[in-house]
């Protein structure tokens, strides 16, 4: 667990790392393979979130999902493409976090993943959470350590945070 106080400096709330869905490469669920692979491709993202027609998250799709979908052992069959819908070869619960969630929660996500699928209580995607911009964020916090009053403000921090993650564990 994170303590607060860093929690606070770090981020004030999830939504500030948050690219908002209007920004996010999708595909619907219902599309094929080929629009699938169409938005990847002129994306130039790796992996997207598949999405409702009611905008509700509903998976991941990937390159080589698609790839994985239309190769057999002896060939490649591209007719398949255009047969298979995006349901049918995405992964169904991709990792996925709400708006209220804690740091070390994103974190912990984020070693494993590019990103992390925001949602609300009903699933209804809001965007999501890039290892990028959590790493920029940290870098720029780090940056700000150059200052000698912010390394002070930030070590009176640490220590407070410290006392209390050590009087917690006595």
């Amino acid at each position: 667990m994170i303590h607060p106080k860093i929690e606070a400096l770090v981020a004030s709330k999830m939504l500030d790392f948050m690219i908002p869905a209007d920004n996010v490469a999708n595909v619907i669920d219902q599309h094929t393979l080929s629009t699938g692979l169409l938005i990847l491709t002129q994306s130039n993202y790796t992996m997207i979130p598949v999405l409702s027609a009611e905008s509700k998250l509903m998976g991941v799709i990937s390159m080589s999902m698609i790839i994985k979908a239309v190769m057999t052992v002896d060939a490649i069959e591209m007719e398949r493409l255009d047969e298979l819908k995006v349901r049918d070869v995405m992964l169904s619960q991709p990792v996925r976090v709400q708006a209220n969630c804690h740091l070390a929660d994103v974190l912990n996500y984020l070693i494993d993943q590019n990103f992390v699928c925001v949602v609300d209580g009903d699933n209804r995607f809001l965007g999501i959470i890039t290892r990028k911009n959590v790493m920029q964020r940290l870098t720029h916090l780090l940056h700000l350590t150059s200052n000698p009053g912010e390394v002070a403000r930030l070590i009176k921090l640490f220590e407070t945070a410290e006392a209390a993650v050590s009087y917690t564990h006595l």
